[in-house]
């Protein structure tokens, strides 16, 4: 009898295991088919007149029945928000409209036949991601138009990048014209500053004409049908316009990243050539265009004869030609003169030169000697490490491994857990992102980067509290932001690292607990600074994309477990996974809506 009972037992305990396991295996095959990635569509006229242009517009984005609904419900969500009809204040619903209108999400993330979706899969790669930066734009009767200008990122330092990491799409769920506040867009100034500072991004008055004009462009507004979406390149000109009408005018902008370097595909039509409009910019788009489709021969065609000196020229454009005519050693030569740092004008234009460099020349003894560069630049001239440590970043996709483990060996050496303080450009930031990026070629250089990385987590974890509302804080708050930006990047689906996992868990939990703050608001229409949590929101919203992103049901579960018992998940409750990547935020409220 008791062998029987042995036997049943067994038997037992191996259909239970047998079933645990295929129901492991459902929940698998349903999670992989949740991170289903679209696949490019666009073109390569499409792409040539986004690299030249600097947007793309897609009609018919979305359907009548979906416009008409997205409507409806963001009208009723920003009224229980506290929005006043009649009036020019805002509302606490800023980054938390997407959680009350769901269907806003598909429009820009579908694997499927959406337009959208396949457009930013050939320009961002198709494992692309959403910032938790999602606003809907509500232009009202009587409004005014704004300053044509850059958008900043989240209020932090400078990271711009000619090569596409990040766009935004301006989504327009209803016919959108001229006098009902149709966005003005400025073509072709996605790679060009003014004068001034080494950011600088607004145009005003006579002083725009002037640029306009220099520049041989002039303002677009984007008259499109409904359900139509516009993409821009992150760093294009552009523009809120008055509404004139007796309606309210909706425009839901996405800011959408790059999470790894672009694979090799073919070419079918040569890269874009010079035109009338455009002769000093062709060696930037000659460059873009090769990066986008993973092309690396030796150099670009470009001649390499320019006369006109980096620190020289009088205008971005000549300054762009010059830089981008260097090698990588004659670059190396300039960024050591002492002098270099005080044109920071320069310093833009050699460090986007420099990406482009080191995009065709990977020989590690010149790679070395810019990192030493770096080394020497940390303290007196902060602007220069900080632009060579993102050309790193951005062109590190083509460096062999012993490289990219020199690098990754270099920066993991070089970064505290707490960043760096105040008034050092953040350079600790820039650092942290290159890491990012390199650490997803190779396995070797991943599991450096997880390791830093998890270090990193762990400060952020227990330095949440003291960041938020201190603004003396904002550069460590940037340095987690960019952190959790690195640790999206580097996680792999069925992630295993469970020291990684749990740092990542503890300091999303950690930010959960902040309350939010009414001081040092950031609101629309403002810009300026990162707000009250100096970015806490966006480092929380990275790491739980990160989580997601790992397939990881353990620690998915403790997030997710942890966020719901202290409120943070909003008002719908859908499956765990998709509760992390909702995009309800805590910290958003009336005087930090964004």
């Amino acid at each position: 009898m008791s062998l029987v009972n042995s036997s049943s037992i067994r038997d037992k305990k191996k259909k239970k295991k047998k079933a645990a396991a295929a129901a492991m295996k459902t929940e698998e095959n349903s999670m992989l088919s949740e991170v289903e990635l679209p696949k490019p569509t666009l073109t390569d006229s499409e792409i040539e007149f986004f690299v030249r242009e600097g947007y793309l517009v897609i009609n018919n984005a979305a359907p009548p029945e979906i416009n008409k609904k997205i409507i409806r419900d963001s009208d009723v969500a920003l009224k229980d928000a506290g929005f006043i009809e009649g009036t020019r204040n805002h509302s606490a619903i800023g980054n938390n409209i997407a959680p009350a209108v769901p269907e806003l999400i598909p429009i820009v993330m579908n694997a499927n036949t959406n337009k959208v979706s396949g457009a930013l899969a050939s320009l961002l790669g198709s494992d692309y991601i959403l910032h938790k930066h999602l606003t809907g734009m509500n232009n009202d009767p009587g409004s005014r138009r704004q300053n044509v200008h850059k958008d900043n990122f989240a209020g932090f330092n400078m990271r711009r990048s000619h090569t596409p990491w990040w766009c935004m799409v301006m989504y327009y769920p209803q016919d959108t014209t001229i006098s009902l506040a149709a966005t003005s867009v400025v073509p072709r100034t996605q790679y060009i500053h003014p004068e001034g500072s080494v950011d600088e991004r607004h145009l005003r008055g006579e002083t725009l004409q002037q640029y306009l004009k220099s520049w041989n462009t002039s303002e677009q507004q984007m008259e499109v049908p409904a359900g139509s979406c516009v993409i821009v390149h992150k760093d294009i000109f552009h523009r809120g316009m008055d509404n004139t009408e007796t309606r309210r005018r909706w425009m839901f902008k996405y800011e959408v990243l790059r999470q790894s370097f672009p694979l090799q595909r073919p070419i079918k039509t040569p890269a874009p050539t010079a035109t009338a409009d455009n002769t000093q910019l062709a060696c930037v788009h000659e460059h873009v265009w090769n990066w986008i489709h993973g092309c690396t021969p030796t150099s670009m065609s470009y001649p390499t004869s320019q006369k006109i000196s980096v620190l020289g020229a009088n205008c971005d454009m000549a300054r762009l030609q010059a830089a981008y005519s260097l090698r990588l050693g004659d670059m190396l030569d300039l960024i050591s003169n002492p002098s270099f740092h005080g044109d920071e004008m320069a310093v833009r234009a050699v460090r986007h030169g420099l990406s482009a460099a080191l995009y065709y020349n990977k020989e590690e003894s010149l790679i070395n000697r810019l990192l030493a560069i770096i080394d020497s630049s940390m303290i007196k001239r902060p602007l220069v490490a900080a632009s060579c440590l993102l050309a790193i970043g951005e062109s590190g996709g083509v460096f062999p491994e012993s490289v990219a483990n020199t690098v990754a060996d270099y920066i993991c050496n070089l970064v505290p857990p707490r960043g760096m303080k105040t008034g050092q450009h953040n350079v600790m930031s820039h650092a942290i992102l290159a890491l990012g990026l390199i650490g997803t070629l190779h396995e070797s250089v991943r599991k450096k980067a997880r390791t830093t990385l998890t270090s990193v987590m762990e400060s952020a974890a227990l330095a949440a509290k003291d960041i938020n509302a201190d603004p003396s804080r904002l550069s460590q708050g940037e340095f987690y932001m960019e952190a959790a930006l690195a640790c999206v990047r580097i996680t792999v689906p069925h992630e295993t690292d469970d020291k990684f996992l749990s740092a990542m868990t503890n300091a999303a939990t950690k930010i959960a607990q902040v309350e939010v703050s009414n001081d040092l608001p950031r609101l629309p229409g403002r810009g300026g600074g990162a707000g009250a949590d100096q970015g806490l929101r966006y480092t929380m919203g990275f790491l739980m994309t990160a989580l997601a992103k790992s397939c990881n049901n353990i620690y998915i579960s403790r997030c997710y477990s942890s966020l719901k018992t202290l409120n943070r998940l909003g008002n719908n409750d859908p499956d765990m996974r998709t509760a992390l990547l909702n995009r309800w935020c805590h910290l958003t409220n009336y005087y930090n809506g964004f």
